[in-house]
C-alpha cells in the first residue's frame, strides 16, 4: 500500500508537464485514493497503453491485488515488464522478487537474478538485499540450493 502512495506522488511529478494526460492521471489517482477501483483503473489503463512506465507499474500493482480488476498475475508481470524493459527501476525489482517467492507463478530464480541485477545496477537498494539474500540462503544460479 506504502508503494502505491509513493508511486501516485512520483506519477504525479513526472506527468506535471503534460496538463492532459495529469488531469487525467489526477483523476485516476483521486478515484484509486478514494478507493472507487474500477474508475481509477477504467482512467489509468489507457494512460499505462501510452507509454508512462510509471502508470504502466500502477496498472500492474492493481491487476497484481485486483484492485479495479479482477486479480491477474500474468498480466500485472506483463505490464511490470513493459515498465521495467523501459528501465522503470521499482518494476524490475517486482519481476525479481515475483520470480524469486512464485506469487502465484512458478518460481524461477534465473530470471529472478537477471531482474534484480539490473534493478541494483541502477541503485535500487531493495534490489541488493535481496539478491544478499539469495547469496545468503546459497542459491545457486540454476534456483537449486547449495545446502
Amino acid at each position: 500500500m506504502a508503494y502505491l502512495k509513493i508511486l501516485t506522488i512520483f506519477i504525479l511529478f513526472l506527468t506535471s508537464h503534460n496538463i492532459s494526460a495529469s488531469e487525467s492521471l489526477k483523476d485516476g489517482l483521486d478515484a484509486y485514493n478514494k478507493h472507487d477501483y474500477v474508475n481509477a483503473f477504467k482512467i489509468l489503463k489507457p494512460l499505462a497503453k501510452n507509454g508512462t512506465p510509471s502508470v504502466q507499474s500502477f496498472v500492474a500493482a492493481m491487476y497484481a491485488e485486483g484492485k479495479g480488476t479482477p486479480k491477474n498475475t500474468q498480466l500485472a508481470i506483463k505490464w511490470w515488464r513493459i515498465a521495467a524493459e523501459k528501465g522503470h527501476i521499482e518494476s524490475m525489482t517486482k519481476l525479481g522478487a515475483l520470480y524469486y517467492n512464485g506469487e502465484d507463478i512458478k518460481q524461477n530464480i534465473p530470471k529472478s537474478k537477471m531482474w534484480l541485477k539490473k534493478s541494483a545496477a541502477k541503485g535500487d537498494p531493495l534490489a541488493k538485499y535481496l539478491l544478499d539474500g539469495m547469496k545468503y540462503d546459497g542459491m545457486k544460479p540454476d534456483g537449486t540450493n547449495n545446502h
